[in-house]
């Protein structure tokens, strides 16, 4: 195996920082005096990585998106899907839910899951993979809400997947 001259914990945490700035749709860059260390203190506040961020996610600019992406959504999201099915989740990585072109689409979402009809997702994906659904609507729904600090109505199954 050959060595990176960095880290996989930095690379990772790099990708996934990355990944936040399309899902987000945040396209603002960073104010040039911001530093890292403030900016992730300001979007994850004192290390709690199951705390939402002090900051809205609407209200967050591209630099603090990725950090919170990285520091906070990230870790929190590895842990609910290990604990669903942790052999299928082995390598839960920023892709799972941005998708392999994630770089090249900008980390936006909805990007390749499937699609699903806006007036009723749920029942929709019930009919694909109840258990699944299940787990989604009771579990990483309501967690990415509250991490983005977003209601049930602003946050939903078309924030990941395709409208058909």
């Amino acid at each position: 195996m050959i060595k990176a001259p960095f880290d996989t914990a930095s690379a990772t945490l790099t990708a996934c920082l990355s990944l936040a700035l399309v899902s987000c749709g945040g396209s603002t860059p960073a104010p040039a005096d911001a530093t890292s260390t403030d900016t992730a203190a300001a979007a994850v506040g004192e290390g709690d990585s199951e705390s939402p961020a002090p900051v809205a996610w609407k209200d967050m600019d591209r630099e603090q998106r990725l950090e919170f992406m990285g520091l906070t959504v990230m870790p929190a999201m590895e842990k609910l899907f290990k604990e669903y099915d942790a052999e299928a989740y082995a390598e839960f990585k920023c892709q799972t839910c941005h998708g392999e072109d994630m770089e090249a689409v900008d980390y936006k979402l909805p990007n390749g899951l499937y699609s699903l009809p806006e007036a009723n997702p749920v029942e929709s994906a019930k009919e694909y993979d109840a258990e699944v659904t299940a787990f989604m609507v009771d579990k990483i729904t309501p967690k990415m809400a509250e991490l983005l600090q977003e209601g049930p109505n602003e946050f939903g199954c078309l924030s990941c997947h395709e409208k058909e």
